[in-house]
């Protein structure tokens, strides 16, 4: 596949300026040495004025531009660049080196795709995606993408390469033939990528020792951040224990406290309870006393009324007795018939005239209901005591009679 370049010819070449095939001394301000149609270079600068286009059979006509030196691979050799605007998020920037086996003229058509089979042994770049590719193979993923304004740096020793990001290594590449050359590979129009720096042997030796002394410092630094950082966690850690212990503590001082108050609220509560039961049974007690003595003076009160009775019962008996004598018709020998007391004062308690003789006697204005008559005195005379007990044994005589003389016809 062809395309269209511009190169500058040997007898053109600066007197400052020695292609490095075989000497080891060089020396001259860096420049690009050759680039492709689609790119429009300016001094130290390559601008891509076309984009990336893919043509039959599977090729593609890539913006591209060598620089100067070509190496030997026993050589130490260092290139910087700047990529002064990335023109696009979608079109990758290459920058990386060219390898051949055999003398640079007799080297692989400028211009064509690094990123394709054919070129896993020719091209060695880092994508600005941020990996380290050789041909169409990712070897490395360094996470670290490049544009604008970034600065990235080859550097070659003993055969490997080792590409820098604004000074900090990014990665390593191996497996390079004996010749090799610093390109660029642009894909959007506007991409422009300007080169800084081509060093070889003492000079790039130099670079690489400076730019071993920065990683070293920074390793150092590195160490010292941890260190510090190492301090402060630790310092932060013991924080965090004293915190957690003093919030322990003040977590138990608080469940000790509410324990105590749950306690101290337990016994109130008890003493209370306590209180009201002991309050409840005094009260208990007094009414019960209180009840029992209500329940003796009735009884002493009941007991006076009843002897009372008695004492009256017996009384108007003998004037009884005593006027049954003066008229002849009292007889010792009590009648079998003759009503008990039980039976006379039931008598006295359903008879309504004497009901209401009762009242009259003891100034009631009312007539007193049965439950009432058992508690009150009423005053008979002796011969209306005995007309009742004659008319009550009367009765039951003529009781008798009646369930005799029925038993006596049931029978016949």
């Amino acid at each position: 596949m062809c395309s269209m370049h511009k190169m500058i010819e040997p007898d053109t070449i600066s007197t400052k300026y020695l292609l490095v095939s075989g000497c080891t001394k060089i020396m001259s301000r860096a420049r690009w040495l050759e680039w492709s149609d689609r790119v429009l270079c300016e001094d130290t600068t390559v601008t891509a004025i076309r984009g990336g286009e893919r043509l039959a059979m599977g090729h593609a006509q890539i913006p591209t531009a060598h620089a100067s030196l070509h190496v030997r691979r026993d050589m130490i050799a260092s290139w910087h660049m700047k990529v002064t605007k990335k023109a696009s998020n979608r079109g990758a920037i290459f920058i990386g080196i060219e390898s051949f086996n055999k003398d640079p003229g007799d080297k692989m058509v400028i211009g064509n795709d690094w990123y394709q089979e054919s070129c896993r042994d020719v091209a060695f770049y880092y994508s600005s995606d941020g990996d380290l590719c050789q041909g169409d193979v990712v070897v490395k993923k360094t996470e670290s993408s490049y544009g604008s304004g970034d600065v990235i740096g080859i550097q070659m020793c003993d055969g490997i390469l080792t590409f820098l990001k604004n000074g900090d290594p990014v990665g390593e590449l191996k497996g390079l033939k004996e010749f090799n050359q610093v390109a660029v590979q642009l894909r959007r129009p506007g991409d422009k990528v300007k080169l800084i720096k081509e060093l070889v042997d003492k000079a790039a030796e130099k670079d690489i020792e400076k730019r071993k002394a920065i990683e070293e410092r920074k390793k150092v630094e590195n160490q010292a951040r941890l260190q510090r950082e190492e301090e402060l966690m630790r310092k932060r850690e013991q924080e965090r224990l004293l915190k957690i212990q003093k919030e322990e503590e003040e977590r138990r001082q608080r469940e000790l406290e509410e324990r105590q108050r749950i306690e101290l609220e337990e016994r109130q509560r008890r003493d209370a309870e306590l209180n009201k039961l002991r309050e409840a049974e005094e009260e208990r007690l007094k009414k019960e006393k209180q009840e029992a003595e209500r329940r003796r003076i009735e009884d002493l009160r009941r007991a006076k009324l009843a002897r009372e009775e008695a004492a009256r019962k017996q009384a108007a008996e003998e004037q009884i007795r005593k006027v049954a004598r003066s008229r002849g018709g009292y007889c010792e020998d009590e009648d079998p018939d003759a009503p008990s007391n039980q039976e006379v004062q039931d008598f006295l308690n359903h008879c309504l005239p004497l009901r209401l003789l009762a009242a009259k006697q003891m100034g009631m204005a009312a007539l007193p209901s049965y439950k009432e008559t058992p508690f009150m005195n009423i005053l008979l005379t002796p011969q209306q005591h005995h007309a009742i007990k004659k008319h009550l044994t009367e009765v039951k005589k003529k009781s008798s009679l009646e369930r005799s003389s029925i038993a006596s016809s049931s029978r016949m």
